[in-house]
């Protein structure tokens, strides 16, 4: 029994340890003895109003090691326009050589992500990334266009009305045959 429960306590933990941090897309670029990654916790596309967090790592451009660094910059514009939102952050201190930051993009467009390290004062490296934010598909129908509401009307009411006729004829067949 004990080696049942610890199979399938096993089933469920797996693929939450396999994907710690769920999908995400990775964009990576050398700069100079350095790689930078700039990352976003979806696959693919951004959604306007979707909550997105931005994760930046600094590595070592040879073996992929992590690089430590006092601060990152992180300032996200749409392209060639004012910036929507800027921060300075400091390293993780649960992932090292990493810094994050969460914001939603409500309008649509090519952005540009500027991303730079700091350490003691000094620029280590920096980087411009472009994403693209796409407009939410609309999940609500559009009522005007759409005729299944009157359908389902329709349809109900006539199955109310079978129903109360169904249930009067069950209710005298049954009274005269007492």
């Amino acid at each position: 029994m004990n080696k049942l429960k610890f199979l399938f306590l096993l089933f469920l933990l797996l693929p939450n340890l396999t994907f710690a941090h769920g999908p995400v897309t990775t964009v990576s670029q050398n700069v100079s003895n350095y790689t930078i990654e700039f990352e976003y916790n979806t696959l693919g596309t951004i959604f306007t109003s979707d909550y997105i967090t931005y994760d930046v790592y600094l590595l070592n451009a040879s073996d992929r090691s992590v690089v430590d660094f006092d601060s990152a910059f992180i300032r996200i514009q749409k392209l060639n326009g004012p910036a929507v939102i800027a921060a300075n952050l400091t390293q993780s201190t649960v992932i090292v050589g990493s810094a994050s930051m969460s914001t939603v993009l409500n309008e649509a467009g090519t952005y540009q992500a500027y991303v730079a390290f700091y350490k003691k004062n000094q620029d280590i490296a920096e980087y411009t990334f472009n994403f693209d934010v796409k407009q939410k598909p609309d999940t609500l129908p559009d009522p005007k266009s759409n005729n299944q509401i009157y359908l389902g009307i329709i349809f109900g009411g006539i199955g109310l009305v079978l129903g109360t006729l169904g249930s009067l004829v069950f209710i005298f067949k049954k009274k005269k045959n007492v």
